[in-house]
């Protein structure tokens, strides 16, 4: 079925509205950026189809679930964590939003019930957040190694959390061998959001490899729906994620 959601960009007065909106030279690197940021790296179509009077509104359309659901996480990803702690696509277009918000406006991403998945100031887009650190310990395997530059601190991912664990060019090398290999526990130092306990990012302080049985004990543990990968049966000797 095809998803249908949208931008609300407005002012605490109300003063937008599809004649009033947002320029040419405003919208086409928005939606540029945003494209990128949701893309679902399978050439998805995704179309800019209607403006509507809600403010400023441009509904978008997609047959692509993947898309639809990034959509609401990049924006979760911008109200919740500091621009730092984004990944370049999503960091890029929390930057053109900042740019193109004035100090009064804010956006509204709206879901397919064209419910406010939450309510986006510019001055709320920020290098970081306020947040306090908790100590605990995780265990997962890691689903991706990578860094955005060869001068910029190496993360990793574990799947099934959306958070980065930083980790050193040392811990990088130890932990290359088990690459989506194997089940691995953790103890990390989390960077957590003040306002409501969400996970920005985290640090890793150690980890410890678990026996080959673990792996078998973790996936028998979860239910189907967190494992999407095993509804394809071509990729069923794989885990998802990629090395950068």
């Amino acid at each position: 079925m095809p998803f249908d959601f949208a931008l609300n960009i407005n002012s605490d007065a109300g003063a937008l509205s599809p004649d009033k909106g947002l320029d040419i030279k405003q919208l086409g690197p928005l939606a540029q950026s945003l494209g990128v940021a949701i893309d679902d790296g399978q050439n998805s179509l995704c179309t800019l189809h209607d403006i509507q009077n809600h403010g400023y509104t441009p509904h978008f359309l997609t047959e692509s679930e993947t898309i639809y659901n990034n959509f609401i996480s990049v924006h979760r990803n911008i109200y919740e964590r500091g621009t730092s702690d984004l990944s370049r696509a999503e960091r890029s277009y929390a930057n053109i939003l900042k740019r193109v918000l004035k100090r009064d406006q804010y956006v509204q991403p709206l879901d397919v019930e064209s419910k406010p998945i939450c309510k986006i100031y510019r001055t709320e887009i920020k290098t970081d957040i306020p947040h306090f650190h908790s100590i605990t310990n995780v265990t997962g395997i890691v689903s991706e190694i990578g860094g955005e530059r060869i001068d910029q601190t190496t993360h990793i991912l574990l799947h099934g959390l959306d958070y980065r664990i930083y980790i050193t060019v040392e811990q990088d090398e130890q932990l290359s061998p088990y690459y989506k290999k194997g089940v691995i526990e953790f103890k990390l130092k989390q960077k957590r959001n003040t306002k409501n306990g969400q996970v920005t990012s985290a640090r890793l302080i150690t980890f410890k490899v678990k026996p080959a049985n673990s792996l078998y004990d973790v996936l028998n543990g979860l239910q189907p729906d967190e494992i999407p990968l095993f509804n394809d049966p071509s990729n069923k000797d794989e885990f998802p994620g990629q090395r950068l």
